[in-house]
């Protein structure tokens, strides 16, 4: 394997990476959105979840998607 053919395997897989991780991070967010949009939805959980535990969870869930999308920005440039 010479070493163009090596870049431009490693060029493919950045890019596949910078697509994947803006893709996850998009999921990340809409999976906070959805954590934070529950009771208004009328979803019932069988185990009681309080609402701290549901705004700590739809924080970090989105604060995790904010970063998988600054990742994949980032190999852009």
């Amino acid at each position: 394997m010479n070493i163009q053919e090596r870049n431009r395997q490693n060029k493919s897989y950045v890019q596949f990476r910078m697509i994947f991780d803006i893709a996850m991070g998009l999921l990340y967010i809409a999976c906070g959105v959805l954590v934070i949009m529950a009771k208004k939805l009328g979803i019932d959980f069988r185990v009681p979840i309080s609402m701290t535990f549901m705004w700590s969870l739809a924080l970090l869930l989105i604060l995790y998607g904010l970063f998988r999308i600054f990742r994949g920005i980032k190999h852009i440039f």
